[in-house]
C-alpha cells in the first residue's frame, strides 16, 4: 500500500521537479568565470539539465542588451503602422518617444517627448534594476508595456503606434498605477519652438498638432511640461505625432478603440502567414514579432535593413534575404510586391556584379516557391540587366566576374549566388512558355566554368 502510494506521487511530482530543475539558472559559474574559462561552462552545465538545455536555462544568465552609443543610451524599438513610411522612436525603458540621438548617423523625427515620475521626476526607467520590460502584449504584439518602480509606487507604460495616421507617426501612451495609491507623471516637450495649447491640443507655431492629450494632463507653457496626478482608478493618456497633424484632427482619439485596431492589423498580416505552434510559448511569439519587425522596418514597398538611422536604406543582400523569409513563412502576395524595388536598386556601383547575383537569385527563389512565371515575364526589363552584368564581364580565359571591393563579398560568392540565379532558370524555361527568348544565350554550366561550375561544386547544384 505504501509503495504504491509511493510510486503515484513519484509520477504525479517528479515532472514538476524536473521542469524547476530545468528552469532554474545554473550556479556554477558567475559571469566573470564563464568569461574566464576555457570552456564553455554555462553551454556544457545547461546540456547537463535533465531536459536539456532550455531558454529558460540562459535567461537571466546575462542582463538585457539595452546600450546604443546614441544620446539616449538604451536601444530604440522602431513603432509604425505595416510598412509605413514615417516611423516613431521608443526608448526601450521608457524614458521617451522621438528622443534624440545627437549623432549624425541617426535619423530623428518629431518633437522629443521625455517622461519623469514621482515628487522627485525620476526620468522613467533610469534605474534598470527597478524596471520590468520592455515586453511585447501577448509576447509579440508592438503594443510596449513597461513597469517602473519609483518613490514607493510602481507605474506602468503602454505604448503603441496608430495604424489609422501612418504618415504621421502617431504614438499613443497610456500611464497608470500598477502598485500605490498616488503617482505624478509628466511629459516634457523638447520643443526649440514656441508652442500654445488649444483645447486639449498642444500646437507648433504654425498651429499644427504635436502631442493630444485627455483630461488628465495639465499643460505649462513655460516649462512645455504636461503634468498628470495618478491613482489607481484614474490613468493618463496622450498621443505624440512625429509628424504634425493639422488642427482639429486630435480630436475623439480613443486609446481602447486605437489599441483594438493596432492589434487587429497585425494579427491580419499573422493570419496570412505560415502557423507554427509549438510547446515553448517563446518560440511562437519569436516568429511571430520577427514578422511584425520585417513589416515595421519595411516603407511602402522596400524591406530596409534598419528605420531611424543611417542604414535607413536597402541593401540587396540583407533586403533580399527579409523579403525571402517573408515568402518562405507564406506571405508571397507582400513578399511579391517587395522584389521590384530589389530589382531597381542600385546603390553602389562598385557592387554591381554582387548585386545582380543577388537580384537573380531571389527572383529565381520566387519563381520555385510560386510557379508565378507571368511575374518573371513582367519582370523582365529588370533581369534583363542583370543577366548582361553576368555574363559581359566575366574574363574570357577564367570564366571568373571580377573581384569587388567589399567585405565579405568575394568574387567566388558572386559567381556561385550567380550560378544560383541563372541555372534555375535553365531548368525553368520549359515551364515559362513564350519566354526562350528570354532564356540566357549561353548555358550556364558555361558560364560559370571550372573552379565554380555546377559539377565541381554543390552549391550551384
Amino acid at each position: 500500500m505504501k509503495s504504491s502510494l509511493f510510486w503515484r506521487l513519484r509520477r504525479l511530482l517528479l515532472p514538476l521537479v524536473v521542469q524547476a530543475v530545468s528552469a532554474a539558472p545554473p550556479n556554477t559559474a558567475t559571469l566573470e568565470a564563464a568569461l574566464a574559462a576555457q570552456e564553455d561552462v554555462w553551454g556544457l552545465a545547461a546540456m547537463r539539465q535533465p531536459n536539456g538545455a532550455s531558454y529558460e536555462f540562459f535567461a537571466d544568465l546575462l542582463p538585457p542588451l539595452r546600450y546604443v552609443n546614441a544620446q539616449f543610451r538604451h536601444y530604440p524599438i522602431v513603432l509604425s503602422a505595416p510598412g509605413a513610411l514615417q516611423k516613431a522612436r521608443l526608448v526601450s525603458n521608457g524614458s521617451a518617444i522621438n528622443a534624440r540621438a545627437g549623432l549624425a548617423r541617426w535619423r530623428d523625427i518629431g518633437i522629443p517627448v521625455s517622461f519623469f515620475v514621482g515628487e522627485a521626476a525620476a526620468s522613467f526607467g533610469e534605474i534598470t534594476r527597478q524596471l520590468d520590460g520592455p515586453r511585447y502584449e501577448r509576447g509579440y504584439l508592438p503594443i510596449v508595456q513597461l513597469d517602473y518602480r519609483s518613490g514607493g509606487a510602481v507605474y506602468r507604460e503602454e505604448v503603441f503606434a496608430s495604424v489609422d495616421l501612418p504618415d504621421h507617426a502617431v504614438v499613443f501612451a497610456r500611464f497608470n498605477l500598477k502598485e500605490g495609491e498616488t503617482g505624478i507623471v509628466s511629459a516634457r516637450l523638447g520643443a526649440a519652438g514656441p508652442l500654445h495649447s488649444s483645447g486639449n491640443a498642444i500646437c507648433d507655431r504654425e498651429g499644427l498638432v504635436v502631442v493630444s492629450f485627455d483630461g488628465a494632463w495639465q499643460w505649462n507653457g513655460e516649462q512645455k511640461t504636461l503634468t498628470a496626478q495618478l491613482s489607481p482608478r484614474r490613468d493618463a493618456t496622450l498621443a505624440v505625432a512625429g509628424v504634425p497633424l493639422p488642427a482639429g484632427t486630435e480630436r475623439g482619439f480613443d486609446y481602447d478603440l486605437e489599441k483594438k485596431k493596432c492589434a487587429a492589423a497585425w494579427e491580419t498580416i499573422l493570419a496570412g502567414a505560415t502557423r507554427v505552434e509549438v510547446p515553448e510559448p517563446i518560440v511562437n511569439a519569436a516568429w511571430k514579432s520577427t514578422v511584425i519587425g520585417s513589416f515595421m522596418l519595411l516603407r511602402d514597398d522596400r524591406m530596409n535593413y534598419s528605420a531611424g538611422n543611417h542604414y535607413d536604406v536597402m541593401y540587396e543582400a540583407e533586403s533580399g534575404d527579409a523579403v525571402r523569409a517573408l515568402l518562405l513563412w507564406g506571405l508571397l502576395a507582400e513578399g511579391r510586391r517587395m522584389i521590384p524595388p530589389l530589382l531597381d536598386y542600385a546603390k553602389n556601383p562598385g557592387l554591381r556584379i554582387h548585386d545582380a547575383a543577388f537580384k537573380l537569385q531571389l527572383l529565381t527563389h520566387y519563381y520555385w516557391l510560386t510557379r508565378d512565371a507571368q511575374f518573371v515575364r513582367e519582370q523582365k526589363p529588370r533581369w534583363s540587366r542583370c543577366v548582361e552584368i553576368l555574363t559581359g564581364e566575366r574574363d574570357p580565359g577564367t570564366g571568373l566576374v571580377p573581384r569587388e571591393a567589399y567585405c565579405g563579398d568575394e568574387s567566388a560568392s558572386t559567381k556561385r549566388r550567380g550560378a544560383r540565379g541563372i541555372r534555375p532558370r535553365r531548368c525553368a524555361r520549359r515551364r515559362w512558355p513564350r519566354w526562350k527568348k528570354a532564356s540566357v544565350a549561353t548555358p550556364s554550366r558555361l558560364l560559370f566554368r571550372s573552379p565554380c561550375s555546377a559539377r565541381k561544386n554543390p552549391m550551384t547544384r
